[in-house]
């Protein structure tokens, strides 16, 4: 009984001892991975980069202090980076729940943009494909003026981004999606010499 006893002792003190170890314990580091802080850094890193190609002492000294707020670079379907030094134009895709097979394009892709003047109600339409020529949209009506202003000879390619959302009120999938085309630089007027 005494050996009973003395067991269950040893028992009950070996508990209290985890039990209080337990709640002194330090907690556990866990570290979680925080993909679009990921993102940001990797995207920081292109800025360098791409800074110190154009030895820009500004731009890698924001970077290096974390200061950095310009214009960030977006990946190509190519893996390769939007310069932040070239200025990008972007114009969302409009129609795009209309076309079929929209969702094979979800991502970044390449293309390009024609006029359509054959377009029954937009002789001024401008069409949105992909680069395997798969019509995907058209760009909105109030900026067809604003493109052919840039002075682009048509087809202009471009590099866009489609993302597939969800409508909780009608519980169905739709699609959104932009382009991104390069502005061409403007040039600048010879000057003249008064009496030359």
């Amino acid at each position: 009984m005494e050996i009973l006893i003395g067991l269950f002792i040893i028992a009950f003190i070996i508990v209290i001892v985890k039990l209080y170890k337990s709640a002194h314990a330090e907690p556990e580091q866990i570290q979680l991975s925080n993909p679009a802080h990921e993102r940001n850094m990797i995207l920081l890193a292109e800025v360098k980069r791409q800074a110190e190609e154009h030895n820009d002492q500004d731009t890698i000294q924001a970077v290096l202090n974390m200061t950095y707020d310009g214009p960030m670079p977006e990946q190509k379907p190519d893996g390769s980076y939007t310069s932040i030094y070239v200025t990008y134009l972007r114009y969302n895709i409009a129609g795009i729940n209309y076309r079929k097979r929209v969702k094979d394009y979800v991502g970044k892709f390449k293309g390009y943009i024609q006029p359509e003047p054959t377009n029954q109600y937009d002789p001024n339409a401008i069409a949105v494909y992909a680069e395997d020529g798969h019509h995907l949209g058209y760009i909105p009506e109030a900026e067809t003026y604003e493109i052919r202003e840039l002075g682009i000879p048509f087809p202009i390619e471009f590099w866009g981004e489609i993302e597939e959302c969800y409508d909780y009120d009608r519980q169905r999938n739709f699609y959104v999606g932009h382009i991104l085309i390069e502005q061409p630089e403007k040039e600048t007027p010879a000057q003249t010499c008064a009496g030359a």
